[in-house]
Parts: C-alpha cells; structure tokens; sequence
C-alpha cells in the first residue's frame, strides 16, 4: 500500500471535467492500493473510492488501464511502463499514476506514489500543459526523448528505439508535423551518428529529404468568411495545387510551408511556385487538427504572422490543407 502525493492538474479543455478534477484533488495524501485489475482508495477524510481496471494498451513507455467512477463515467488510469519504469529507477524516482479525461485534450491528475510514512504534502501545480501519451503527440519525438535518457546506461536499447524514430519517419511523411521542437529531429539523427545506427553523410541526406507533401486536384476560395461564386460552381475542380511543408532547420524553429502550381508548362515540384516559403510554428494541435501560424519576418521585413494553415487529419493521415490570410479575411481550402 503507498500513499498517493498530487503534484500536477491539468484542468484539460471541457468545463465539465473541473468536477472531476476537484474530486480526484481529494485523493491528494490518501492511502492506495493498486493492483493491475483494480483500484482502492482511502482518502485521508476516510472516504473510500474503488474501481475495477482493465488494460486496454502498453507500449515502451507505459501501461493504460480503464476505470470508471460511481456515476459510471470512464476515466484512464495511465503508469509507467517498459523504458520508462526503467528510468524512473535508474534516476532513484518514485512510481507515479495518472488519472487522465478519455480524450487528448481532457484533463489529467499526476499523482506520485510515496511511502505511508512520509509526510502529507499540499504542494501541487496546476498546469495546463500536462501531458501524457495522447493520439497528437508524436510518437517520434517520444523515441527520441526516451533514446536521450537512455543512451548512457542503456546504449543498445538506445540504438532500438532511435531505429524505431528514424522508421516512423519515413512510414509516415507527416510524422515530424507533431513535433513539439523542431531540433530534436537534428538531435535524433545526432544521436542515430552517435550510436552508430547511421553515418554522417547519410543522415544529412534523410534530414534533407524529409518533407510532407499534400496534392491538391480542388479548392474553395472563402473571402470575408463566404465562399466566392467561381468556388460555388466548383470552378476550380482541376486545378492542381502541392503544398508542401519542411522542417525550419537552418532557424531551428518551426516549418516552412510552401505551395506549388502543378499545372502550365512546369508541374514539378520546385519549378513553379504559387506562394514562396513561409515560416510558421504549431500554435494548436489534437487528434485532427494542427494548425500552423506565421512568425518573424522576411528579408524585406514583411511579416509572416499574416499566414496560417490548418491541417485536417483522420486516422492519423491529413485529408485537407486550409491556408488563411488573415490581413486580408481569405481562406483557401485545398482538398485531394
């Protein structure tokens, strides 16, 4: 049996989850005892909150296990598991469990498990940017922060997971777009130089050719929010457009993003460029949104902050590319 110390809230993004996030704050210096198919709580004003578990995934860096509340709503326990049980141990750090919303963007309570003997703690943080393994993070850049933590202690097990980085990168184009620092893409193929795994000549070509690429057959201009007629008739069905979005490697910040006309005499990629790169870093992203926002200038000093583009995913793949001009209310919703 341990005891349950509350060190982080993330409130999440629906209000109806505040009440469960004030609820679970009770269980803060509460007695648990956890086992992998149940739960039981006794809280320190001697309530008593229990609930079956079942595991519905494991992966290298934890366990997550599904609970419910009296009322009958579900919430996800998550633990450490695999690599990251490992390093919690090797850093001489407590376990811990998180009770999390069943959405990415839901709440999430961290809660670490001390020994019944310590003293009772009040000191938490609310913080909204807890985070745990969530459909929008990036599974690569999690390969590569664990590899990091890793590759002193455990070289091999390093070189597994930043050949499973470099894997997931050339899998899926549009991987690198849920980074949340561009730089650990230079510092997984660093570290791939480092273990071994690549040589430096060929990691600078797969860090070059590293791009995701978005054709367009159709697209519906929107000016001050309403569509114009030529995008009404469907005008523009037929007019092939790329986008095409690189990681800012040389400001190690950000993207640039970059639209091609496919059509006329030059439809390749590169020789015809219909908007000319602009840089833009994630301001927002869940399960099926990103969306990007220029910042800083170019060498003329025009800023980039007037340009924007959301991506639309499902299941992981991006179906739709909308590029917004803000100083000028236009939209333009570019589809395959």
């Amino acid at each position: 049996m341990k005891k349950l110390k509350l060190v982080k809230v993330n409130p999440g993004s629906y209000q109806k989850d505040q009440v469960v996030c004030e609820r679970l704050k009770t269980f803060n210096n509460g007695k648990v005892d956890l086992t992998n198919d149940k739960i039981i709580i006794k809280t320190s004003d001697n309530n008593k909150f229990s609930s079956s578990l079942r595991k519905t995934e494991e992966d290298f860096m934890s366990e997550t296990y599904l609970g419910s509340f009296e009322d009958g709503s579900s919430f996800r326990l998550i633990k450490p598991g695999g690599v990251a049980k490992q390093i919690l141990s090797a850093q001489g750090q407590v376990d811990s469990i998180t009770f999390g919303g069943m959405t990415g963007d839901g709440y999430a309570v961290h809660f670490e498990l001390t020994e019944l003997s310590d003293p009772d703690s009040d000191d938490i943080n609310e913080d909204r940017n807890t985070q745990f393994t969530s459909a929008e993070d990036s599974k690569a850049e999690t390969l590569v922060q664990t590899a990091d933590s890793l590759h002193e202690f455990n070289p091999q097990m390093a070189k597994e997971h930043i050949k499973r980085f470099m894997n997931l990168l050339s899998e899926n184009e549009s991987e690198f777009l849920k980074f949340d620092h561009v730089q650990n893409i230079i510092y997984g193929f660093v570290l791939a130089i480092r273990l071994g795994v690549i040589n430096e000549d060929s990691a600078n070509q797969e860090l070059s050719d590293l791009k995701f690429r978005f054709y367009s057959t159709d697209h519906i201009r929107i000016e001050n929010g309403v569509p114009t007629q030529g995008s009404i008739r469907g005008d523009n069905k037929g007019a092939n457009r790329g986008i095409e979005i690189i990681p800012n490697f040389e400001l190690k910040e950000g993207y640039l993003v970059t639209i091609y006309n496919q059509d006329g005499n030059h439809p390749v990629w590169g020789n015809n460029i219909q908007m000319a790169p602009k840089q833009m870093k994630i301001i927002h992203k869940t399960e099926n949104h990103i969306v990007l926002r220029g910042f800083g200038t170019d060498v003329f000093g025009n800023t980039f902050s007037d340009y924007g583009m959301t991506l639309e995913l499902i299941n992981g793949k991006i179906t739709q590319c909308t590029l917004h001009m803000y100083d000028r209310d236009i939209d333009i919703e570019y589809k395959n």
